[in-house]
């Protein structure tokens, strides 16, 4: 059933759709989205498109310890 959910998703943002996938699985978001935004205290303190993220990096936003891009 999950793998049928992630065809779906892939499929609509391929055809151009917006999806919002929220998710504490970063490895799922990773596998899944083409950007990246990053919350902490309640603001988008990074945007990467996929190409660009790393996992480290990610960790330090999700954190608070780094604000290094902003958002587009």
């Amino acid at each position: 059933a999950t793998e049928y959910i992630y065809q779906q998703i892939i499929a609509r943002r391929n055809r151009g759709d917006a999806i919002l996938l929220i998710s504490a699985d970063l490895n799922e978001i990773m596998s899944i989205s083409d950007r990246i935004l990053v919350i902490y205290a309640g603001m988008i303190v990074a945007s990467i498109p996929i190409k660009d993220a790393r996992e480290e990096d990610l960790g330090l936003y999700m954190s608070g310890s780094t604000i290094k891009q902003k958002v587009n």
